[in-house]
């Protein structure tokens, strides 16, 4: 999962909760809910990834168009 990077501050064994933890004074159950930037990415992803959501994926030849259509 791609998001995982961001998810690390809700884990309270891990050195960046740690340290979340040691700043606030809290434990990371507390500050979860408040934390919403941290567990929103892994929801999207997998809610993305179930709805099959993705970038649209341009042939060479449009790339070019659209990169001569950007400088003009």
């Amino acid at each position: 999962m791609r998001s995982a990077a961001i998810t690390f501050p809700l884990i309270p064994w891990n050195t960046c909760g740690i340290v979340m933890v040691g700043m606030l004074a809290v434990s990371a159950a507390e500050y979860l809910p408040y934390a919403f930037m941290c567990w929103t990415p892994p929801i999207m992803v997998t809610l993305f990834a179930y709805l099959n959501i993705r970038m649209k994926r341009l042939t060479p030849k449009k790339q070019k168009a659209r990169l001569a259509e950007s400088t003009e």
